[in-house]
């Protein structure tokens, strides 16, 4: 009697063993297809060395810079009236260093210069130096007459308009008188 008892039992498990398979297999929408090959064997149950994550690193790339704005070569007499002047004048003096030169390099700084020096005709003693920055120009060099006159002249209305002309308008200036000369150092804004 024994026997039969057991007889029932094993055929209740099994029934309850097949009705979880199937419900399994009714979860996953039937059985695997098995006419896919894997891409993914495991040999001998050893699990696959991991590889060292690669890291792609992009170094940046730096625009060329544009050649530093040389004003070094103030006359004397341009830097000391630099160092006498108000605090605005050293700030602009200050960025002249800093910026970065007008891509346009020479052929701005001579149309600069071509604007200042045809009103300053017969005014101007030896060269006028012009160095232009992203966005200002310093004009420099040495007038006849008094400090009130070269700042005057550099007011005049026919001056500010050809600056305007060329895309710039007037902004600080330093002048300093001596021996009947005046060293000037204009500034003109870009703003065009």
């Amino acid at each position: 009697m024994r026997r039969a008892r057991r007889w029932p039992l094993a055929l209740g498990a099994t029934a309850i063993g097949l009705a979880a398979l199937a419900g399994g297999l009714w979860r996953t929408h039937g059985p695997a297809p098995t006419s896919r090959p894997t891409t993914i064997a495991v040999v001998g149950g050893a699990t696959p060395a991991a590889s060292a994550p690669v890291v792609v690193a992009h170094a940046p790339v730096a625009a060329p810079a544009a050649p530093p704005v040389t004003t070094a070569a103030r006359k004397p007499h341009v830097a000391q009236a630099l160092a006498r002047s108000d605090s605005d004048t050293r700030h602009v003096a200050e960025l002249m260093q800093q910026q970065p030169r007008d891509v346009r390099g020479d052929a701005i700084e001579e149309r600069v210069r071509t604007a200042f020096s045809g009103h300053f005709a017969g005014r101007v003693l030896g060269e006028v130096k012009v160095a232009c920055t992203i966005t200002l120009c310093e004009v420099s060099g040495t007038a006849n007459g008094d400090p009130e006159a070269a700042r005057a002249a550099f007011r005049a209305p026919a001056v500010q308009q050809a600056f305007a002309a060329i895309g710039y308008s007037g902004g600080e200036e330093v002048v300093a008188g001596h021996d009947g000369q005046t060293d000037f150092v204009f500034y003109v804004n870009r703003e065009a």
